[in-house]
């Protein structure tokens, strides 16, 4: 699985440790054989010779940095802190090969095991969530946000279960007001984290979409409450960061910059007024995604459909947005080259797609996002059927869950968490 030049580690760990050459060869079978068990048998091995392998960060820097897969690393930053830490984004040199992991319900009611599924890899892991069940989530830069039924909040980083408390849903400004049928599962319709929480650092802006009315609010690590922005006073369908400011899109097409500054004053300025209707024709109005793709800042438009008995999406529109002149220019996008699009529960992002790669370019997989039929009595198995490949060529939908529903132990139901894209993250 692993795609490691294990001479190179095994050698570098040898040198430090001032170990024989036959001494290595052990390590360098069982390093060639997997690297989870290379790396619970090295923590033995120190053990038995008194050596502080466990505790040496340069050790396990370097052994980090020798990892290509994302797949490894993840089984790497779980052992501990200190794995974590060096398993952080600087040690690892293949950020460009990431792509996210499919969220799967699980297979049977009540169980705390959530499947996670690698479309590019073709393989899926087994990982206990007890607060992923019975709690609804959203994903942005590889962290949950779990909304309770008591409505406290949280992060949690699904990989090292590692959480951060956030404030509860009573501290938002208003919120009797803006309250929806269902709060602890349709209050937050969306959230997105300018960088992930990590070991180094907590400099981070979390910036939600809430309420009946679709407002927006940010948190910052130490705030007790959230800040209402006032300054926005649409009703917002997608909020992303990119280009170091927050950018919104209200549900009529509008798109507003966001600048959270760090003494917390915000500024706020509406710079597309109108999506122009030749472009995007009102029924790819029933949802709206911004994505940074290549350096392009893209309007994606989703058209669905719904009948009592069936429901379902049919099609997208993309259109590229130029901001940085006076006056906008808007183009279609037929074509997003060597990319594909992930959209749904997740804050929606752009991915370089490469030979090796199950991942097909030119496409937007997408997943389940309609809050409005949870609980729906028509469908008492669940929401998570409206997911697939659209392709942006020829407007064909290719279904996702023939590639995992005979690979791993899921669902493709949840009465309130459909599947859901999730980010790689090694904080």
């Amino acid at each position: 699985m692993a795609e490691v030049d294990v001479n190179d580690v095994v050698e570098g760990i040898g040198k430090q440790l001032k170990l024989s050459e036959d001494s290595l060869v052990p390590w360098l079978m069982l390093l060639k054989f997997c690297i989870p068990g290379f790396l619970f048998l090295l923590f033995q091995f120190a053990l038995f010779k008194g050596m502080a392998i466990w505790y040496r960060i340069d050790i396990l820097e370097e052994i980090a940095k020798q990892i290509k897969l994302p797949e490894d690393l993840v089984v790497f930053s779980g052992v501990c802190r200190l794995w974590r830490y060096a398993a952080s984004k600087k040690n690892f040199r293949f950020r460009a090969n990431v792509v996210p992991w499919l969220m799967l319900p699980p297979k049977e009611k009540g169980s705390d095991v959530r499947s996670f599924f690698s479309l590019s890899k073709g393989m899926s892991r087994q990982i206990n969530l007890p607060d992923a069940e019975r709690n609804k989530c959203f994903s942005s830069k590889g962290w949950l946000m779990v909304i309770y039924k008591d409505w406290s909040m949280y992060l949690l980083h699904p990989f090292s279960s590692l959480r951060i408390e956030l404030p509860h849903i009573k501290t938002f400004h208003n919120w009797k007001a803006l309250s929806t049928r269902y709060v602890a599962v349709s209050f937050i319709q969306k959230f997105v984290l300018s960088t992930g929480p990590s070991l180094e650092s907590e400099d981070y802006t979390l910036v939600v979409i809430y309420g009946s009315t679709g407002k927006l609010a940010y948190f910052r690590p130490g705030f007790k409450t959230w800040i209402a922005i006032d300054s926005c006073q649409h009703t917002y369908s997608d909020v992303i960061y990119c280009r170091g400011m927050f950018y919104a899109i209200d549900v009529g097409g509008g798109i507003t910059v966001i600048d959270i500054r760090s003494d917390n004053t915000v500024a706020a300025k509406r710079v597309v007024a109108d999506l122009p209707l030749e472009l995007v024709p009102r029924e790819f109005w029933t949802k709206f995604y911004l994505v940074e793709s290549a350096g392009k800042f893209l309007v994606v438009g989703r058209k669905f459909h719904y009948r009592i008995t069936d429901y379902g999406t049919t099609a997208f529109r993309v259109v590229e947005v130029e901001l940085s002149r006076n006056q906008n220019e808007w183009s279609p996008v037929k074509n997003l080259g060597n990319r594909a699009l992930f959209v749904g529960d997740n804050s929606s992002l752009s991915v370089q797609v490469f030979d090796n790669s199950n991942f097909k370019p030119n496409r937007i997989y997408f997943t389940e996002d309609w809050r409005e039929l949870y609980f729906c009595r028509h469908y008492p198995e669940g929401v998570g059927r409206d997911m697939g490949i659209y392709n942006l060529q020829d407007g064909s939908i290719e279904r996702i869950e023939t590639s995992f529903i005979h690979r791993c132990k899921c669902s493709l139901y949840h009465a309130f968490n459909p599947p859901m894209w999730v980010e790689e993250s090694f904080q």
